[in-house]
């Protein structure tokens, strides 16, 4: 019977963190300006949540290489917010200067205590720095590992491609081929019509590398980029095809 009652309970709180809706907030950043989550969902950006403190010690080791994932995305499809849900504005300001940080934080004036203590209720909180990502369709991976890397954080905004409320992910298929491929090199595409569409070439920290419009076959010619998995995605009116491509330079 406790058994049964403690894998009950690791399936509530993965379900908590991995299949449930995120709570809709809107903050004000240091410099005065308002950002609403669910609005930034409905661009079709993926957002990723900072929740920290400036005098947390971790918060000040992990920051710098946050800041860093996130000059490496593109920002009209992604977004970081810093939530402090202590510091006032002057003390925030220091710690963006600091530690170099690029993208809207808010302290306790922009109201960074409310939204804290409003997913401290809805979620398990283990600490500061706690990261999430919400996709568009405003699902949250809450609670993601903490590391320089961002490896958690960097699948997560991968896998949030595509999310967007206003359109459907088709289940026709989308080819590439050859894969894997190596930069530099050429790929062909092919969905199952004959109606034009766009192509978008993503990393995986959620940068637009190439952006082409096409024909329903198409050679696309692909830009140096560096070893990895990237996301290849079709949008045609309001649908979307996804595959995934391996560049390897050594082929």
């Amino acid at each position: 019977m406790i058994r049964n009652r403690f894998l009950i309970l690791v399936t509530l709180i993965a379900n908590l963190a991995y299949g449930q809706e995120a709570i809709d907030f809107t903050i004000t950043d240091t410099k005065g300006v308002t950002w609403n989550l669910f609005d930034e969902l409905a661009k079709g950006k993926t957002v990723v949540l900072d929740l920290f403190f400036a005098d947390c010690t971790p918060c000040q080791k992990f920051t710098p290489a946050m800041a860093q994932l996130y000059s490496e995305c593109d920002t009209d499809s992604v977004l970081v917010l810093g939530i402090s849900d202590r510091d006032i504005n002057s003390k925030v300001e220091a710690f963006e200067t600091q530690f170099g940080v690029n993208y809207p934080s808010a302290g306790i004036e922009g109201g960074g205590d409310t939204v804290t203590s409003l997913y401290r209720s809805w979620f398990s909180f283990a600490g500061w720095p706690t990261y999430a990502v919400v996709c568009p369709n405003r699902q949250i991976r809450w609670d993601l590992k903490r590391d320089t890397s961002f490896i958690e954080v960097k699948q997560e905004i991968f896998n949030c491609k595509g999310t967007l409320n206003t359109h459907e992910v088709s289940k026709l298929n989308l080819t590439t081929y050859p894969n894997p491929v190596a930069s530099n090199s050429t790929i062909s595409i092919s969905i199952d019509n004959n109606n034009p569409f766009n192509i978008r070439l993503i990393s995986a920290t959620g940068q637009v590398i190439l952006k082409q419009n096409a024909s329903h076959n198409k050679v696309l010619k692909l830009p140096q980029c560096g070893n990895g998995v990237y996301h290849i995605e079709v949008i045609q009116n309001d649908l979307i095809y996804q595959s995934k491509i391996i560049i390897n330079n050594s082929y």
